[in-house]
């Protein structure tokens, strides 16, 4: 076997046992990676582009959520055109809702980025 597969798997097991032993496991320089595949999302890292399944999958779910998410921005793209529960409106709830829908659309701009 590999001396670097068997290190690794010396540290993993040393590193799951944390708990009881207390012994913080470092992992050595030399044993990190130096790319990261695309689907693994770390943009601060060097990536390429993961010809595997995982990388295959990860770009066409992306690539179909990216067009749900335009579509689904351009068909709301008025606070007006979303049904709501009338019942639930205050006085005065009209003075808040360009402020409101703001934050919605900013909330929708972080989701879109998980």
């Amino acid at each position: 076997m590999d001396e670097e597969c068997l290190l690794l798997a010396e540290l993993a097991a040393t590193a799951v046992d944390f708990p009881k032993t207390g012994k913080l496991v470092t992992m050595p320089f030399h044993l990190k990676p130096k790319l990261y595949p695309d689907f693994m999302g770390k943009e601060e890292y060097q990536t390429y582009r993961s010809k595997k399944i995982l990388g295959r999958l990860y770009r066409r779910v992306k690539e179909v959520y990216d067009e749900d998410a335009e579509a689904s921005s351009e068909e709301n793209s008025d606070p007006g055109d979303i049904p709501y529960d009338t019942d639930l409106e205050v006085p005065g709830f009209e003075d808040f809702v360009p402020e409101a829908w703001g934050h919605k659309c900013s909330y929708d701009g972080q989701l879109i980025g998980l």
